[in-house]
């Protein structure tokens, strides 16, 4: 399971200054036309200014909010997207091929509106040691060699009135083509325990609440998982068909948020399963015969 002091370890690196991102490589995606171009570059060989709006979007997908935002995936024994990203990192993103098939792959499996973007990053981080206090050391035994690979949707600049300084006039400003900020993104190998774990990726997520699932049973062929939002909102559900009013259920999920928030204090956020729901709705004081109906309930399910 993933923490949040993992995930901020890794969060906090993606700067100007402390990157070392070694490649950008992606295409633009046409829901009409396909693939209408790709790119292949070295941050180092960029302005500064577009550094600095790539590296917003790698760090955007390395999530703080651990097991919320970011999940943890494992593959399936043989998991067809495990092999190709295995592929691409393992050849610095020099695989043509590999790179080709996983274009292919996001395009027939994400179901999008409009236009969007394919980013693959490669970074590679020499994890420093850590002392028993938990801070950390100079030196370190292990690398983290891994990929970022964030799909963004294509929007548009604002409408509105613009100075064009060639006319000295007030006009229509052009819209423009703009990446959005990543809708998802899943990083491999998943970073647990502050060590690559390959037979693992990471997912995130930017709206926690409404993850798709297709992209991880499908796209990926991980086994499935849900978000911490997505349970909060299960349990939600159950305590409203336990109680059958929505004036206790009101109550009692006033109750159980302030149990999870202090869960939250913690490097975890809180897995709900059966026992976990009952432990907090005990704590939360709920009456025994609806923490009884309430953990019936997740168990029919």
């Amino acid at each position: 399971m993933l923490n949040k002091r993992n995930m901020a370890e890794l969060h906090k690196r993606i700067t100007i200054t402390e990157n070392s991102i070694y490649g950008v490589r992606g295409c633009y995606v046409s829901m009409e036309n396909g693939i209408q171009m790709q790119f292949h570059s070295k941050l180092m060989t960029m302005e500064e200014k577009e550094i600095f709006k790539y590296l917003e979007i790698a760090k955007k997908c390395i999530s703080k909010k651990a097991n919320d935002n970011i999940l943890d995936l494992e593959f399936r024994e043989h998991g067809g997207m495990h092999p190709i990203l295995d592929d691409i990192r393992r050849n610095r993103m020099q695989d043509d091929e590999a790179a080709e098939a996983l274009f292919e792959a996001i395009m027939n499996e994400y179901t999008c509106t409009g236009d969007f973007m394919i980013m693959l990053f490669g970074d590679v981080y020499d994890v420093p040691g850590a002392a028993k206090d938990g801070s950390t050391l100079e030196d370190g035994e292990d690398v983290y060699d891994y990929l970022i690979c964030a799909i963004c949707k294509i929007g548009y600049s604002p409408s509105g009135l613009a100075y064009d300084p060639e006319k000295m006039q007030i006009a229509a400003a052009v819209q423009e083509k703009m990446v959005a900020e990543p809708e998802f993104a899943f990083i491999y190998p998943a970073f647990i325990d502050r060590k690559a774990e390959e037979s693992h990726c990471m997912f995130y997520s930017r709206k926690a609440k409404d993850i798709d699932h297709g992209i991880i049973t499908k796209l990926l062929d991980c086994v499935d998982n849900t978000s911490a939002s997505e349970q909060r909102e299960k349990l939600e559900d159950l305590v409203r068909e336990a109680c059958n009013s929505l004036q206790l259920t009101s109550q009692y999920m006033m109750k159980i948020n302030n149990e999870i928030m202090e869960i939250m204090m913690g490097d975890l956020e809180p897995m709900i399963d059966a026992a976990s729901i009952e432990g907090i709705c005990e704590n939360a004081e709920i009456p025994d015969p609806y923490v009884e109906k309430i953990v019936e309930l997740y168990k029919d399910e």
